[in-house]
């Protein structure tokens, strides 16, 4: 029977959605097989005021509540706060490590692009758009193709969805134009 994973403690942090409503999230933690592991998360549309009373904020839990979460940011940020150490003996029976001290990501995974990317990406749909003909019409094969010259290798329909998301949710480019 496989060792039960250890508990290590939860961190919380807080989330603004789209409408304004604030969330309190807590990340839950244990000790798998010698890495601190995420392995819960709690949602909750409540706020503390810091004299231990909890308000309701008015926020319910929809679709795009949840589409608003940056999980994988809301993980490691409270990864970078967890205060637990892993005994050094049973870190070398790991994977090996990156540069980071995280483990390397899968192969074919895509890494993670960052709000300085999205602007690039921007910069070069709105480039796209100012050239007129072919580039203005099909303005995402445009960046592609940029990208792609840049050495980004190839890039997917559901990157170019969530870029062009993230881009519009940052102001960059407008939104979709009704005709």
């Amino acid at each position: 029977m496989p060792n039960p994973a250890r508990r290590l403690g939860a961190i919380s942090s807080t989330h603004t959605d789209p409408d304004g409503h604030r969330w309190h999230l807590t990340v839950h933690w244990a000790d798998v097989g010698g890495t601190a592991t995420p392995v819960g998360l709690d949602l909750h549309a409540f706020t503390d005021d810091g004299r231990a009373r909890v308000r309701p904020t008015g926020g319910v839990v929809t679709a795009a509540v949840l589409r608003s979460l940056r999980v994988a940011e809301v993980v490691e940020a409270t990864r970078r706060q967890g205060a637990w150490t892993v005994p050094a003996a049973k870190r070398t029976t790991r994977a090996p490590r990156s540069t980071s001290g995280y483990p390397p990501k899968r192969p074919g995974r895509p890494a993670e692009r960052g709000d300085d990317f999205i602007a690039t990406v921007a910069t070069l749909y709105k480039e796209a758009k100012a050239q007129g003909g072919e580039p203005a019409r099909k303005p995402w094969l445009y960046v592609t193709t940029q990208l792609k010259a840049r050495g980004f290798g190839d890039v997917t329909d559901g990157q170019l969805r969530n870029w062009s998301r993230r881009a519009r949710n940052l102001g960059l480019i407008p939104l979709r134009e009704r005709k």
